[in-house]
């Protein structure tokens, strides 16, 4: 009996890790430095109203992911999630560099174009207005709900300072298994944004217990 517990546990991981017929890797944080209590910076955002309530929780995911790597250095808080393009909460969000995280459809003329590489198109999920900017655009429609939380966290890289790289949460092109936590190599570039130690900063690794270079 305990047998058969154990091998339905494992079938039950197995099919956790296994996605599209390929190896999917955990991941686990790696604790630094101590807890700052004091924030350098605090951010306030307000949320879309239009996003579901299952969207909601994938962007909660995302930013408190984003806090424990940021470990109360810049401290992200949610004011809102009723935000209904009011002009004072744009107005307000712009003057103290608030972050507004809004929802819009694949048919929006504002969407940036799409890009074409080779015989692939790829197009936008989501974009912000600049590197350390402070209004994001998701493009619910083209997201399945799994991906919410990683394209939420690739974004919140960008307001935080991070630029596109070749590697995990940070590549250009949305990789499933790569977005899923806040990497290293995407810290050392907020990090050096947001003029913090690295080395007090909290990050993510996938599979064995292997540190970055």
């Amino acid at each position: 009996m305990k047998y058969l517990k154990w091998l339905i546990k494992m079938c039950i991981v197995a099919c956790f890790l296994v996605g599209c017929g390929h190896l999917v890797l955990p991941f686990h944080y790696i604790k630094n430095g101590e807890y700052s209590p004091v924030a350098l910076r605090v951010v306030h955002i307000w949320i879309d109203k239009e996003f579901y309530a299952a969207d909601q929780l994938a962007l909660d995911d995302a930013i408190r992911q984003w806090n424990f790597a940021l470990n109360g250095y810049v401290k992200l808080e949610i004011v809102s999630t009723t935000f209904d393009m009011e002009p004072e909460i744009i107005q307000r969000a712009n003057l103290e560099r608030g972050w507004l995280i809004m929802k819009v459809h694949s048919g929006n003329s504002i969407i940036p174009d799409q890009s074409d590489k080779g015989q692939v198109k790829y197009y936008t999920l989501a974009w912000v207005n600049d590197i350390g900017g402070n209004h994001m655009w998701m493009v619910r429609d083209r997201l399945r709900n799994e991906w919410m939380t990683g394209v939420a966290l690739h974004e919140i890289g960008h307001m935080l300072g991070a630029e596109h790289d070749n590697v995990y949460l940070m590549q250009p092109h949305f990789n499933w298994e790569d977005y899923r936590c806040v990497d290293q190599y995407t810290l050392k570039q907020v990090a050096l944004y947001q003029h913090i130690q690295l080395k007090n900063l909290n990050y993510c690794i996938y599979g064995g217990d292997v540190k970055f270079n």
